[in-house]
């Protein structure tokens, strides 16, 4: 029995122990950065100081206040220590892992390996699971949301309905992004109950798919706006164009081998509108200056992919060479975003939708904001992917960021 549990669980169990070795190399005590400092241990503190009354209005904060309620429990009864926070969240990132090998148990072997490697062997996932960040314990809800409905598809039974409602509510209470899993989950599956004749509207469903929406509803009316009051945050300021190039360059940047595999089968005038269409990078580059690289008018742009073309302007490679880099991932984000849109009928599809455009109401243009669709991306493209070298160099590449990563910020 244990022979079979570590080869159909290896890929995980090798993950966990990677991130269990640094957690005991560092006993979780490295280095405190800017937003864990300033704003997630302030509001874990100020929650075990009001518990158990918790206010939802005055932390210092974007996130919802679930982690926090979750953090200060944690606290009061294990201690409120840096390293035994971030432990909780890496008990979360466990969570996640399993739940990502759930959701791919139908993949032949070697597929379900390589998509769980290349969403947990990614920086944002190793390094947010090492530290207090709402990023994971929120991803453990989404996923979780995510793994009940299509559970509840499978066996329509009312208990993974009825997880599907709390795991969403808590996803929705955790980050307010998770909104893109909650409205792509329910038009999927209106869609489906349309396609398979069902009732939409029994009793049973309108209060599971119903009662999320109409507490995160409350919420938002009681805070009086997307964020907590306690938190000034840049508001929307209408459609960010900028945030649309961007989503395209991210998804060529971490998903271009699916693009290679599939080059074959897309239309021939796909490739050309979309070559044509990422000229206009050339025009309009998103990093452009030395002087401040990260810098977009008055939008914020950071993550890994930034700071690559970060480095490379400030080594004095031409604007006109960056804006190249630029317009071919674009073009194979394009590519990417057709693949996804050929596969509608996958609830991770619409997921994907939605948090995009939700993006481009967001004046900042931060690549942490598309952490929470790194799996669901690939649980689209998975059926598309044939296990071949291009994509050991994409798991290398990924490999090489996170090392770096943790030499930076962690060894």
């Amino acid at each position: 029995m244990i022979k079979t549990i570590l080869k159909n669980n290896w890929a995980a169990l090798s993950v966990i122990l990677l991130l269990s070795a640094i957690a005991i190399a560092t006993g979780l005590n490295h280095q405190i950065d800017f937003d864990e400092s300033q704003h997630h241990l302030k509001a874990i503190q100020q929650y075990i100081e009001q518990a158990p009354m918790f206010d939802l209005q005055s932390y210092h904060s974007a996130s919802g206040p679930l982690p926090y309620v979750i953090w200060s429990v944690w606290g009061s009864i294990l201690g409120d220590s840096i390293a035994s926070l971030r432990l909780l969240t890496l008990f979360f990132a466990f969570g996640c892992i399993f739940i990502i090998l759930s959701l791919l148990r139908d993949q032949p072997f070697k597929i379900k390996v390589l998509v769980l490697l290349l969403s947990t062997i990614q920086p944002y996932f190793i390094s947010r699971s090492l530290s207090i960040y709402t990023m994971i314990p929120s991803l453990f809800m989404g996923l979780s949301a995510l793994l009940a409905y299509i559970r509840y598809l499978e066996s329509k039974k009312t208990a993974w309905l009825v997880a599907y409602s709390l795991f969403a509510v808590c996803a929705l209470f955790s980050r307010q992004i998770y909104l893109s899993y909650i409205a792509g989950i329910s038009l999927h599956f209106l869609l489906y109950s349309i396609r398979q004749n069902r009732a939409i509207f029994k009793k049973s469903t309108l209060i599971a798919f119903g009662m999320p929406v109409l507490l995160f509803g409350m919420l938002l009316i009681y805070w009086g706006g997307g964020n907590p009051p306690g938190f000034s945050g840049n508001a929307s300021k209408g459609i960010n164009l900028a945030q649309l190039d961007f989503s395209l360059i991210f998804l060529g940047f971490w998903f271009w081998p699916v693009a290679y595999d599939y080059l074959k089968k897309l239309p021939r005038w796909l490739l050309i509108v979309a070559g044509i269409l990422a000229l206009h990078m050339f025009v309009v580059p998103l990093y452009v200056s030395s002087e401040n690289a990260t810098k977009l008018v008055d939008n914020t742009i950071s993550g890994i992919i930034p700071r690559i073309f970060e480095t490379l302007i400030i080594a004095g490679i031409p604007t006109l060479v960056i804006a190249a880099i630029e317009a071919v991932l674009w073009a194979i984000g394009v590519l990417i975003f057709y693949i996804i849109l050929q596969q509608l009928n996958h609830v991770c599809s619409w997921i994907i939708i939605f948090h995009i455009a939700i993006l481009l109401l967001v004046p900042q243009v931060w690549e942490r904001y598309y952490f929470p669709i790194i799996p669901i991306i690939w649980f689209v493209l998975v059926r598309n992917i044939k296990t071949n070298k291009i994509y050991a160099l994409q798991l290398a590449l990924q490999t090489g960021i996170v090392a770096m990563y943790l030499f930076q910020k962690v060894l």
